[in-house]
């Protein structure tokens, strides 16, 4: 589940059903890059990371990619459980509740 796999009808089936949904890969993983664009099948980041309907909201709200993502799943209503290993990348994880 991510920008561009949605899950519309899933979502809304286990909101209806009270079913908690959370978006595993919610950036995206490698063996769906090449499926949704042009991109190597190899591409470590999300495909949709580079689209103007990501960037333009990251640009306006001076926020990265990756916080307009997290921030469009947490208000669809999905638990994220972003994961990293570097410091800089866990507070911009926790910083997005400003825009």
């Amino acid at each position: 589940m991510h920008p561009l796999l949605t899950q519309e009808r899933l979502l809304r089936f286990a909101q209806m059903n009270g079913v908690q949904v959370m978006a595993y890969t919610q950036f995206g993983n490698a063996s769906t890059a090449g499926r949704l664009s042009n991109a190597d099948s190899k591409t470590e980041y999300g495909v949709f990371m580079h689209r103007d309907e990501i960037c333009a909201p990251a640009k306006k709200y001076n926020k990265t990619a990756g916080q307009v993502a997290l921030r469009w799943a947490l208000q669809r209503g999905t638990v994220i459980m972003p994961k990293t290993e570097k410091v800089e990348r866990l507070d911009e994880n926790l910083n997005i509740f400003d825009f």
